[in-house]
């Protein structure tokens, strides 16, 4: 089976070709970064069939960042036969430049000009000129579209003439670069052993490590300190790689400035008039927070309905027809069941929507380019914090669910940065805690719970920048490389197909990484909240273990009652479970009275569907309103008393009202909900931070995130009641 890499910058769509070719669906987008590892696929033809193998996009050969590097190694290292370079024909100078650099390396190579039916609109090409120039095929195509990918299908199957794309016109053929590994015969001696692959020209190799190619020296074991001497010591013999290959990239330049013929330029200009309100110092983040204001709104009002219709149809229908099925059966079934098993399913369930419908506004994003601008526009002010522009993205997604945040650092240069961006995106008030700031503002702050509320969003927000400032000073976060290169995209119309497939692709990946961690916590949670008293939670392991360590909260105020202190142990299997837990322990009983006498009526199948048919219209009604009803204030709005007491239980305001009626009792709500904003993610979140980071610093951030909160709390109670 013949190997094939797809080599090219970031963002001119080497992902969607893979999938075309091989009918994989990986996630793609309009910005760099979507590719972070290597993507594999078969293409299969009638005559045989190939690998194909997808690679992070680089700028050169001399990576930049921790994707670039695993791209040039695959390069200098790995078995292939054809290299297909991916050009994006909107900026042909761009990419031109890394295809004169891969022509070097004497392996035969296509060259496919992606976005041709974008660039057809504007401007006109003379492809066979510039095919004459390059020495090898160039084929125009449209990986999104599909045309022109049966024509390159075709030439991958023609593997008899794979030689001849090896373009003859190459700097490294000179003399000159051939006498260069009698200069380095440290590097000659270790050739074999550093598994260059057999197929590259070895002068292109000699000459990476005449320009001091990090990744190369280190292939070789070597270091600078080897090279530097030999380097200088033969200054006027070693030929100038760089100047000959920017020679050679002119006359790139030349030859496209004579091929490409200048047609229509005002979807060209539309695009510059549009980036420079986007991209203004002043105006352009006036337009990014209007932007993400409308997004969030827009995200979270689609997304509550259909929320809401999942706790519904899993947390009342599902258990009560779990409850007529489990009649007669042992309590501790009963329960594990409709408690335990149903019950956790629709906690791992019900943010599905959330992260769905979040998905597709970003995938619209990343489609029409405006992500990529983000990027660069934040660029500035992040690198003062050790972050990076990039790092807005997965914060972003922080507002909506810690889990994608922490898997979106995947896509930034460095690891320092991906490390720090994942620890601090917990800071970021996700929408599982909103339900209990929701509760303890109604009872504690009737008159001012929006205000409450944003404190704590810029609490988080204001601590996320402090740690990142403190945290990129020490060694172990700081970044040894952070140079950030971004070529603007054109701007899109997003791709519906596309649009959607990212989107699921997100939502399956969380139920796949986070259900089963959710699932099987919530069923450890079941069992010490139901045992040994059958269901009394207030005499439950875990209320008795929640006794035992209360005094060590009492210093933060909601110490002095057992209750709040039990709860943040189901608050790591998920934020949102505080409200439940509360809504147990706090419901009177005279409440327990009348629902273990409530008789339900008869129930129908006809009846049974009619109503879930119609709850389902109604929650697409509800969302596509929610969608265009852009109302800001709305996300930080709490819930009515009425509200809440459907969720958590008739008079739970009240009650959690009645447990701190002391003068203090709103500070000791304010220090607690502080500790959950702080405290550790939820399990999901730190099964995905354990695969995003190594051992060390997944320790160092499980340390962070107990001390953080207690000294958060701590320090806000001890000075409020000074006051």
């Amino acid at each position: 089976m013949k190997n094939i890499l797809l080599i090219g910058n970031p963002n001119v769509g080497k992902t969607a070709l893979l999938n075309r070719l091989t009918g994989s669906t990986y996630s793609i987008g309009n910005w760099a970064g979507v590719t972070v590892t290597r993507q594999e696929g078969i293409l299969k033809t009638d005559k045989e069939s190939f690998h194909l193998l997808d690679l992070p996009g680089i700028y050169s050969l001399i990576p930049c960042s921790e994707d670039e590097v695993i791209s040039v190694r695959e390069i200098f290292t790995s078995n292939y036969d054809l290299i297909i370079n991916i050009i994006d024909m909107n900026n042909l100078h761009q990419n031109l430049m890394l295809t004169a650099e891969l022509l070097e390396l004497g392996i035969p190579m296509i060259g496919v000009l992606n976005f041709c039916d974008e660039f057809q609109k504007t401007r006109e090409i003379n492809i066979p000129d510039l095919q004459d120039f390059m020495n090898i095929p160039m084929l125009p195509i449209s990986a999104i579209t599909g045309q022109g990918v049966d024509n390159l299908i075709h030439m991958i199957s023609l593997t008899d003439t794979y030689h001849s794309w090896i373009s003859p016109k190459r700097v490294i053929s000179q003399d000159s670069y051939k006498n260069l590994k009698d200069l380095f015969p440290m590097a000659e001696a270790r050739y074999n052993l550093a598994g260059i692959a057999p197929a590259i020209d070895p002068s292109i190799v000699y000459t990476q490590l005449a320009i001091n190619n990090p990744l190369i020296l280190k292939v070789f074991s070597l270091d600078s300190s080897h090279t530097n001497p030999i380097i200088e010591n033969n200054n006027d013999t070693i030929p100038n790689y760089l100047d000959d290959i920017l020679t050679k990239k002119e006359l790139i330049i030349n030859i496209t400035a004579i091929t490409i013929k200048k047609g229509q330029e005002n979807k060209v200009n539309i695009a510059k008039k549009i980036d420079k309100i986007l991209l203004h110092p002043i105006f352009g983040y006036i337009s990014f927070g209007v932007i993400m204001s409308v997004l969030f709104t827009m995200v979270f009002n689609a997304a509550n309905p259909w929320i809401d219709f999942i706790d519904w149809l899993i947390g009342e229908k599902f258990s009560t027809y779990a409850n007529l099925a489990l009649v007669g059966t042992a309590p501790e079934i009963h329960s594990f069941v409709v408690d335990g098993l149903i019950g956790g399913v629709g906690g791992v369930l019900t943010f599905v929507p959330l992260i769905f419908i979040l998905y597709i506004f970003l995938a619209c994003l990343e489609e029409s380019g405006y992500l990529a601008r983000i990027a660069i526009l934040l660029e500035y002010p992040f690198s003062k914090i050790g972050l990076s522009g990039k790092s807005f993205f997965p914060m972003l997604l922080g507002f909506g669910c810690t889990v994608p945040a922490i898997y979106g650092t995947r896509v930034l240069e460095t690891p320092a940065i991906r490390r720090l961006t994942a620890i601090v995106s917990s800071l970021v008030s996700c929408g599982a805690r909103l339900p209990v700031y929701a509760l303890f503002l109604a009872a504690f702050f009737p008159n001012n719970g929006g205000l409450m509320l944003l404190s704590l969003y810029l609490l988080g927000i204001f601590l996320a920048i402090l740690l990142s400032f403190i945290m990129s000073r020490l060694p172990m976060f700081k970044s040894k490389n952070t140079c950030f290169v971004m070529v603007v995209p054109p701007y899109r119309l997003p791709n519906l197909k596309i649009v959607l497939r990212t989107a699921s692709l997100h939502a399956s990946s969380y139920i796949k990484n986070a259900g089963g961690v959710i699932l099987g916590m919530l069923m450890v949670i079941w069992v010490f909240s139901y045992f040994p008293n059958n269901g009394n939670v207030s005499e439950s392991y875990i209320a008795k273990a929640g006794k035992v360590i209360q005094p060590i909260f009492e210093p933060l105020g909601f110490g002095d009652r057992w209750e709040p202190v039990v709860s943040i142990i189901p608050s790591l299997i998920a934020k949102e479970a505080v409200v439940g837990f509360f809504g147990q322990v706090l419901q009177n009983e005279e409440t327990e009275a009348s629902k273990e006498t409530e008789i339900s009526p008869p129930i129908t199948i006809a009846g049974e569907l009619l109503e879930i048919g119609t709850t389902f219209l109604g929650t697409i009604k509800s969302s596509l309103v929610g969608m265009v009803t852009w109302n800001l204030s709305d996300q930080f709005a709490t819930p009515s008393e009425e509200e809440l007491e459907e969720e958590a239980g008739t008079g739970i305001v009240g009650k959690l009202r009645q447990i701190w009626p002391d003068e203090n009792g709103a500070k000791k709500a304010y220090s607690f909900m502080i500790f959950i904003l702080l405290t550790l993610p939820c399990v999901a979140a730190m099964g995905a931070l354990k695969q995003e980071l190594e051992n060390r610093y997944f320790y160092f951030t499980i340390a962070l995130y107990l001390l953080l909160p207690y000294l958060g709390s701590l320090i806000f109670y001890q000075l409020a009641i000074l006051f």
